[in-house]
């Protein structure tokens, strides 16, 4: 029986994998946005998430060679975030710079 591709979320997949006796690399996106992608010199990246568990993780794992900024504006899958919140596999981590309005 072959499920729809809708059915197996990430969590499913994970234990699906252990079941099989494989592994499968969890990864994660990264966004980087403003002024900030070009402080950085990238817009987006791909990371292997296996060591990675809160977005101050995420940063370090991208070598960007730029040190996090103290004022730094996080979201997970498009929701705010802290720098300590959770990162799991198939998450969206974006950065953006501090804003400022008038």
């Amino acid at each position: 029986m072959q499920l729809p591709a809708k059915a197996i979320t990430r969590h499913k997949w994970r234990r699906l994998s252990i079941s099989f006796g494989f592994w499968l690399i969890m990864s994660v996106n990264v966004r980087f946005f403003a002024s900030f992608a070009e402080h950085v010199g990238v817009r987006e990246k791909q990371i292997a998430g296996d060591t990675v568990q809160t977005p101050r993780d995420v940063w370090q794992a991208c070598n960007l060679g730029v040190e996090l900024p103290a004022s730094i504006l996080v979201a997970v899958n498009k929701k705010h975030a802290d720098l300590d919140s959770p990162v799991n596999d198939g998450d969206e981590v974006a950065f953006f710079p501090p804003v400022t309005g008038g």
